[in-house]
């Protein structure tokens, strides 16, 4: 079961919270995520980062650190290998770890799942490095594994701007990526297609108030499934 949303609408924090519902009830669970830039990519954006003497405290992801920085040749030459990392060794490895935990038993939830990741590609190459045409290869690759093993069910959080930019303060997130955020919102809720796919828009709910309303949703799909 995959969840989708724009960052800081709570997709982590609803997750752990199931895991933990669901591992009182002796369920197997597993919580994970696949996403851009994360692993061995960043390590290595953290690594380059440090090099050049750019620190942000944890407030601004390194990615945004170097390109906020004006390091915008190296952030091209380190975006290119995130790309092809991911599309042949992190993605393909992750997903078939993943499946391999669905078929021993586990109810396995994951964030984001790649889904995401074209679109952080894409916005990232052309909207903040001005890259015109970015490597096709690794994006038709990830293209093709999400067609090929797709998830069960997709459930995507929301919330309106106001709402996400005010959760963004409270978790001392840096600095909200307005433009960004819509466009995750409208790329979560329209553009990514599924036969089995919830929207929950969670703009008038707070933690707990979501956490069963999804549990309840995923509680309904578990039993159909019997």
């Amino acid at each position: 079961m995959v969840f989708l949303g724009p960052v800081g609408v709570g997709k982590s924090t609803i997750m752990r919270y199931l895991a933990e519902v669901f591992r009182v009830q002796n369920r197997k669970i597993h919580v994970s995520f696949l996403k851009s830039f994360h692993g061995v990519s960043f390590v290595l954006w953290l690594f380059t980062a440090r090099i050049l003497g750019l620190k942000s405290r944890g407030r601004f992801a390194p990615w945004l650190l170097l390109i906020k920085a004006g390091k915008i040749e190296v952030a091209k030459t380190l975006l290119k290998f995130t790309m092809y990392f991911d599309a042949f060794l992190l993605i393909p490895a992750k997903l078939l770890f993943l499946r391999l935990l669905k078929k021993l038993g586990f109810i396995v939830l994951v964030e984001e799942y790649a889904y995401t990741s074209i679109l952080d590609y894409l916005y990232t190459g052309k909207q903040m490095l001005g890259i015109k045409s970015l490597p096709q290869t690794p994006l038709n690759i990830v293209l093709s594994l999400l067609m090929k093993y797709e998830p069960e069910v997709l459930i995507v959080l929301m919330a309106d701007t106001k709402e996400l930019i005010r959760r963004w303060h409270k978790r001392g997130y840096g600095e909200p990526q307005q433009q960004y955020l819509k466009l995750l919102t409208y790329y979560c809720t329209n553009m990514v297609r599924h036969s089995r796919k919830i929207i929950v828009d969670t703009s008038d709910m707070n933690e707990s108030q979501t956490l069963k309303f999804v549990y309840k949703l995923i509680m309904e799909i578990i039993e159909k499934k019997k």
